[in-house]
């Protein structure tokens, strides 16, 4: 099973690849289930809620995440080694970056890195 941290960034890494706004998914997810939302077995999304969990800003991991999780395809037994081999590449990166220290056309990257990864020590560091 996922850690919390994991979760949020395997919801994350779901959301950028899926690529549809905040908005749409949550749109999406609710008529998905509007059944459901409608008899009150299901709370329905929004915003806040999906930002909250992207940003590991949740507090429970209740039936709500477990079914969101599910109708972004995010298999929470199975992510874990994916994103093991996902932070892994992400260390190999780093290590070739700062090979690259010199190299201003690595801006961008070194950014992006930081961004998806949370990590502000990895751009003060490159």
């Amino acid at each position: 099973m996922l850690t919390d941290k994991e979760l949020s960034k395997a919801v994350d890494l779901a959301l950028r690849e899926d690529g549809r706004s905040l908005e749409k998914i949550c749109d999406d997810y609710n008529s998905m289930y509007s059944k459901e939302i409608s008899q009150r077995t299901v709370r329905p999304l929004n915003k806040d809620f999906v930002s909250r969990l992207r940003n590991n800003r949740f507090k429970v991991r209740s039936e709500r995440v477990l079914l969101f999780c599910d109708f972004l395809g995010i298999n929470l037994n199975k992510e874990k080694s994916q994103i093991a081999v996902i932070e892994q590449q992400a260390k190999e990166l780093e290590l070739f970056i700062r090979k690259q220290k010199n190299a201003p056309e690595l801006e961008e990257l070194r950014e992006f890195l930081g961004k998806v990864f949370g990590n502000t020590n990895l751009q003060k560091n490159l």
